[in-house]
């Protein structure tokens, strides 16, 4: 309903361990809504796709990586790896993941830190079924961030709302090299009503850095 706002959608957010012949590599594990993110999101621009295909909803056992962090585990679109963690329960969990596909966006550092999956995977990975834990929304341009922020806090008054410099303050040097970039990645984190704070403590048990 705002008019800065292009778009918004949810995922679930968490930490991770990707492992690969060629080590093992933290990483953030995001859930989302591919066509909700297809046509707003950078990584999703058929212009930076540089192997396979974005996700879809359908997609189990599939995930989407930069470039940064294909290069690092030494996998591309089709290849294979394991992804290690826990669930809700404290259960371990051991997934076989296939590249759906690999995007660069020129920012190696920020691509070797985030994978993607589909929002149905992670709800079922990690026990969350119809369960969410942020909402992403995206701005029509930088800068009108904190207009959105001061428009939702009265609405949300126990949930957190983060812009994208809280949340992913490495970006700022390499977002100030790239305009079109920062465009996209003008974001800020809502968690939603009802969920946000619990998921929050939630989240706390859902560690995938398990050995």
């Amino acid at each position: 309903a705002l008019p800065q706002v292009e778009a918004a959608s949810r995922r679930i957010t968490t930490t991770g361990m990707a492992t690969s012949p060629d080590g093992a590599f933290g990483v953030s594990s995001i859930g989302i809504e591919p066509e909700g993110e297809a046509p707003v999101n950078l990584i999703a621009q058929p212009e930076n796709i540089v192997a396979g295909r974005f996700l879809t909803a359908a997609d189990r056992d599939m995930v989407y990586i930069g470039k940064g962090l294909a290069i690092a585990m030494g996998v591309g679109a089709g290849d294979r790896f394991i992804l290690v963690g826990t669930n809700t329960h404290d259960q371990s969990r051991q997934r076989t993941m296939t590249v759906a596909g690999v995007y660069d966006l020129n920012m190696p550092d920020l691509e070797k830190q985030t994978m993607y999956i589909s929002l149905g995977e992670a709800q079922e990975l990690y026990s969350l079924e119809g369960k969410t834990t942020e909402v992403v929304i995206m701005l029509k341009q930088l800068g009108q961030e904190q207009a959105v922020i001061k428009k939702l806090a009265p609405l949300f008054p126990d949930s957190e709302i983060d812009s994208w410099e809280t949340n992913y303050p490495e970006m700022q040097n390499a977002l100030g090299t790239k305009t079109r970039a920062m465009e996209v990645f003008s974001i800020i984190m809502l968690f939603i009503a009802g969920i946000g704070m619990t998921m929050i403590i939630l989240l706390g048990d859902i560690d995938l850095s398990v050995g």
